[in-house]
């Protein structure tokens, strides 16, 4: 948990990112909203953050009293306030994603126990798990655990190479029965190998078609594919936010965007056609026997497709 002191200086950050500011109008901001109380411990705060070299101050001359100084953020001060919006909005999007996959999983439980896919029917079994690219080294981890651990069976997983490149992941999973591999699915995946293959993710095309025709060879001929897809036909995020993360992108120090990038909506910053689940669900049927889906539980849709076609 933060310092009072670092909550009062990125509340000053925050104020002066809008607009240069008197101290002592700093100061009537501040008390009004119940966050500072005395002007001494504000202009302590002040100080520190000049001698840091935070904010400046300009006298401004005035032809009816003495003159103000006037506090404005340098570069440095810009680039810690965007630093504390990161450090905030990716706690934010962290838990938007834990529940997101808890509601993943546990649905996927659900549809798998439906169809007589109890953990027996895992021991022993070749999976693969294709993560999307924004995943972070922490989500792959998360998500594994979520989804294979609770079976607590003698089990091989293979996963596209991590983010955390040459990192030894035996470490996360040396307490349990998973045999977990990295693998570079182009060239070290065998045809015809896997029993299970699920893939989490978003409908985007062509990548997605593309991933799909690309997955299915790797699957055993009794094989089953588990899609779980954000369906995003089924809600739209309010306009105020749309405009408050293009808004924070534009202004954001460069060193920052990529940063940000990396856990805000993909919508929100890139350009890319969808594919709905009519088309995706065409798809399968193109190449496998059975085909179902539970769409829109909690905004995802889970595909269980089985039996590939001669």
């Amino acid at each position: 948990m933060k310092k009072k002191s670092e909550l009062i200086q990125f509340e000053v950050l925050k104020i002066l990112n809008n607009t240069p500011t008197y101290g002592y109008d700093l100061f009537l901001i501040l008390s009004e909203n119940g966050i500072i109380q005395k002007s001494s411990y504000l202009y302590k705060i002040l100080r520190f953050m000049k001698n840091n070299g935070l904010v400046q101050g300009d006298t401004n001359d005035s032809s009816n009293g003495p003159n103000r100084i006037i506090l404005t953020l340098t570069q440095k001060g810009k680039e810690l306030y965007y630093s504390n919006i990161i450090e905030s909005a990716s706690f934010f999007y962290g838990l938007i994603f834990d529940r997101y996959l808890k509601i993943s999983v546990t649905l996927c439980h659900e549809i798998f126990r439906k169809r007589g896919y109890d953990s027996k029917k895992f021991e022993g079994k070749n999976c693969f798990i294709s993560f999307p690219d924004e995943y972070t080294f922490e989500n792959q981890i998360t998500t594994i655990y979520s989804f294979f651990i609770p079976f607590n069976i003698n089990l091989n997983l293979y996963v596209n190479p991590l983010k955390i490149q040459n990192y030894n992941i035996d470490f996360f999973f040396k307490r349990t029965k998973i045999n977990v591999k990295q693998i570079d699915m182009n060239l070290e995946m065998k045809p015809q190998s896997m029993d299970f293959i699920f893939v989490i993710g978003r409908k985007i095309f062509p990548e997605f078609k593309n991933n799909i025709e690309k997955y299915q060879k790797f699957l055993k001929k009794k094989g089953v594919f588990c899609l779980a897809l954000e369906n995003k036909e089924e809600y739209s995020r309010p306009n105020i936010v749309n405009d408050l993360i293009i808004e924070l992108l534009q202004n954001s120090p460069e060193k920052y965007k990529n940063q940000l990038k990396s856990f805000l909506p993909l919508d929100i910053h890139s350009n890319y056609q969808t594919i709905n689940n009519k088309e995706i669900m065409t798809l399968l049927y193109s190449l496998f026997n059975n085909v179902e889906i539970e769409e829109n539980k909690y905004f995802v849709d889970i595909i269980i497709a089985q039996s590939l076609k001669e």
